[in-house]
């Protein structure tokens, strides 16, 4: 699998998680999926998934997973 692939896959697979209740796991994915476009210089793509990171996170202060 490509670079690419991986970071397709960390980001749909972390959203999964997320939704089937394991939000810590999702989290991790997406920060991996954001380390790696960081490394490519892809910023705005990262700074994506940092914010959906950040919609996780509310979502588990509000009680939604």
């Amino acid at each position: 699998m490509t670079e690419q692939g991986y970071v397709e896959a960390y980001f749909y697979r972390g959203n999964a998680l997320a939704l089937e209740g394991q939000p810590q796991k999702g989290i991790e994915d997406l920060q991996k999926a954001a380390t790696i476009l960081q490394s490519r210089g892809q910023l705005e793509w990262a700074a994506a998934m940092g914010q959906q990171e950040e919609i996780i996170r509310e979502g588990i202060q509000n009680g939604e997973f």
